[in-house]
């Protein structure tokens, strides 16, 4: 030992091969190149908000919002091929819009009136028509059903009480009268007609 070590206490050291850290080494060599990333990204983001605040300092930013905000508004002022773009696209969809919803109120309002003209025209086509049937029906009754009556001849005909308001009188009989034939009451039976020949015409 020489003098200048008295005193002293040395660490023994083990080599090791090519070169190499020791184990001892590692840990520390890792915590230091981790250290200096974290230190530059603080460096960068402090920069960042520092570049920022300079910026907004002088109200650049805001500039720049209020410069991009006027362009758009430029770009898209009344008369403009941006506007009248908008416009076109608007009016289109809007006149396709209007048109389905337009055609599905006219056709629903279109239905409605034609649905109330067709029930007044069919209700008084069929008010006629039911007149014209009731009255031939009427008539029909009242004439006892005899559908064969001759034009301009002369009948005999027996009406009865019908009990009903619409055809009180109907005919149950008739008899159509023929040249040479008299005509009367049954003296037995009033309620019937007798007939005889009637006697021949004579000279003066």
């Amino acid at each position: 030992m020489d003098e200048s070590d008295a005193g002293t206490t040395k660490i023994p050291t083990t080599a090791t091969g090519g070169g190499q850290p020791s184990p001892t080494q590692g840990p520390s060599t890792a915590m230091l190149a981790l250290g200096a990333v974290l230190l530059a990204l603080a460096v960068g983001v402090g920069g960042y908000f520092i570049g920022h605040s300079a910026a907004d300092a002088g109200g650049a930013s805001d500039r720049g919002v209020a410069t991009g905000q006027e362009e758009i508004r430029a770009e898209y002022a009344k008369g403009t091929p941006g506007y009248k773009a908008i416009y076109d696209d608007g009016y289109s969809a809007g006149e396709s819009h209007g048109r389905t919803i337009g055609f599905a109120a006219g056709k629903k309002e279109g239905t409605k009136q034609g649905s109330a003209a067709g029930e007044k025209v069919g209700f008084e086509a069929g008010s006629k028509e039911g007149n014209v049937t009731g009255t031939k029906a009427g008539a029909s009754e009242a004439l006892g059903n005899f559908t064969d009556w001759e034009d301009g001849a002369l009948y005999i005909v027996k009406a009865v009480d019908n009990n009903q308001t619409e055809v009180p009188t109907i005919i149950t009989q008739r008899r159509l009268m023929e040249l040479g034939t008299l005509y009367e009451l049954c003296p037995k039976s009033p309620q019937e007609i007798c007939t005889s020949p009637a006697p021949p015409k004579t000279g003066g």
